[in-house]
């Protein structure tokens, strides 16, 4: 999701994207932990166990258990060039 609001520096209009970011401990097949920071897009509701644990299965080869802390929704601003910057005027 993308809101547009005042950049806190500048007060000048600027995108800003929200998504969700969570701490994950994964648990592979031979028993190895390893832990990771992941991004989903942004959703109302927090991501469920298996969001995420799909989200880490798509990237990792042998995941078959994770633990994981939601730190909710984040935000930060557009990086010059992004594409939401089109959508000021």
């Amino acid at each position: 999701m993308i809101k547009i609001r005042k950049d806190f520096w500048s007060d000048q209009d600027a995108p800003f994207i929200h998504f969700r970011q969570a701490k994950i401990e994964m648990t592979f097949a031979d028993g190895k932990k390893v832990g990771t920071i992941k991004t989903l897009d942004f959703q109302e509701d927090a991501p469920t166990k298996a969001q995420w644990l799909e989200s880490v299965q798509n990237q990792f080869d042998g995941v078959v258990d994770i633990t994981f802390t939601d730190w909710g929704v984040q935000s930060c601003k557009a990086p010059e060039g992004h594409p939401a910057w089109n959508l000021i005027s």
